[in-house]
């Protein structure tokens, strides 16, 4: 039982820190980690498991909007995007964050 005294926690909290250093290779290891950790226990997936295609087909099968469950897609092929490729875009940092953000806020407004 949730009381409103409860201050919700930031999963995203040490991608925001990251963010605030402005320590790119760090944030995407943060993002893709904490990203993942969040959609594992949101769609209640174990997270040896998770993968881009159980999470897809969890959030269809708990009634996730079709346009929230693209947006996860497309962050986490931008994510992978930013781990393998030798310089990290420190640019578009502050953007996948928001997403990131906007996706866990989607999340947790909806009743899975």
């Amino acid at each position: 039982i949730k009381t409103m005294t409860e201050i919700p926690v930031n999963p995203l909290m040490l991608t925001e820190e990251k963010l605030i250093n402005q320590d790119s290779r760090g944030f995407y290891e943060a993002l893709n980690n904490e990203l993942r950790q969040f959609l594992a226990g949101k769609l209640q997936i174990p997270l040896a498991t998770i993968n881009k295609k159980r999470i897809a087909e969890e959030a269809d099968n708990k009634g996730v909007a079709v346009y929230t469950s693209l947006q996860i897609q497309q962050l986490l092929d931008e994510i992978e995007w930013q781990l393998y490729t030798p310089f990290a875009a420190e640019d578009k940092m502050q953007d996948m964050y928001n997403n990131a953000d906007a996706i866990v806020h989607a999340l947790n407004s909806a009743t899975l």
